[in-house]
């Protein structure tokens, strides 16, 4: 029982590392379009960052 407990908890420990990292790049890797001076660049990222 706890053992199948820890093994639910190490899980959802992964799964929001994995969710957070790769938020985490989509959001380094839109950086820079973000701070374009294009309006056109900036709403293209926030359509595919959304």
């Amino acid at each position: 029982r706890w053992e199948d407990m820890l093994f639910k908890l190490n899980e959802l420990k992964k799964y929001r590392r994995t969710v957070g990292s790769v938020a985490g790049s989509c959001l380094a890797a839109a950086g820079p379009l973000l701070a374009s001076v294009e309006d056109a660049a900036r709403l293209i990222v926030l359509d595919i960052v959304e």
